[in-house]
């Protein structure tokens, strides 16, 4: 059953969960590796600027060609009649407090690891397009439009670098960073696929990109994570400040006695 995800609190010593000084474990873990492993020749293609690229170009860059040009707006493979097109809706992907204040939204770049983060600039902002007939199942994908590697065209998680496992769970300290993605099936468990975190920094990780449900009442996305034994975990969506990158968490209370205090946060799809 899909658990909907904690409300926001506002910014500030109220707003961490956990203390305004919080204070780690012996293991005094971090979320991401040491930059020393970063990846010094990954320069992605932005998917804006892979756009304007002929074949040729994309042939020399390494991607594929371009698609066919379509009439009607065609998305991806889903669970619909042979024939029944696919309407997506394009839109921004807005981070509130508990109070309904907007903190910003998910940025189109991310940080130094291929993680998002939010920002207040709006001309920053991640556009995304969704299916949301889709995403009121639960099992749905959001598709980035202007994010920084076109081949990585999926808002999804990626293990954490730091977590045991790619399960979350009561008790368990494990977690899973929202970046770019390549897709994997609905109700999949983790997989090996491509990812942002991989490609930074050369540390394979497993992925989920069918995570999003969509509320046609509230506009808010809650996020559904599952497990490698297929249950579907309690799932919270919080802010890692020191990080600044979205993480999802079983155990809010094993997470900040580990890594550290977090911010809890809402995601509300905003169409464009």
């Amino acid at each position: 059953m899909l658990i909907k995800l904690l409300s926001v609190v506002a910014l500030g010593a109220s707003a961490v969960f956990g203390s305004a000084t919080p204070t780690l474990t012996t293991r005094d873990l971090d979320t991401n590796p040491p930059t020393s492993v970063l990846e010094a020749s990954y320069h992605p293609i932005p998917q804006v600027s892979a756009r304007s690229l002929t074949n040729a170009k994309r042939l020399a860059s390494g991607l594929s060609l371009k698609p066919p040009l379509r009439r009607s707006h065609i998305g991806l493979a889903r669970s619909t009649p042979s024939g029944t097109p696919v309407a997506y809706t394009q839109g921004y992907i807005e981070v509130k407090d508990e109070g309904g204040q907007s903190l910003g939204f998910v940025s189109t770049t991310q940080n130094s690891f291929g993680e998002w983060g939010y920002t207040s600039d709006l001309t920053k902002r991640l556009l995304v397009s969704i299916d949301l007939e889709d995403a009121k199942t639960g099992t749905a994908d959001i598709q980035t439009v202007n994010g920084p590697d076109v081949d990585l065209p999926f808002f999804g998680g990626m293990k954490g670098y730091a977590a045991t496992s790619a399960d979350i769970n009561v008790g368990s300290l494990n977690y899973i960073y929202l970046g770019g993605t390549t897709q994997t099936p609905p109700n999949s468990p983790p997989v090996d696929g491509s990812n942002s975190f991989t490609k930074a920094t050369g540390i394979a990780e497993k992925i989920e990109s069918a995570i999003f449900a969509y509320n046609e009442v509230t506009s808010i996305i809650t996020l559904q994570w599952i497990n490698s034994d297929l249950s579907s975990p309690a799932t919270y969506l919080a802010y890692v400040p020191s990080s600044s990158g979205f993480i999802l968490t079983g155990d809010l209370a094993v997470f900040t006695s580990n890594f550290g205090a977090v911010v809890l946060v809402t995601f509300t799809f905003v169409p464009a």
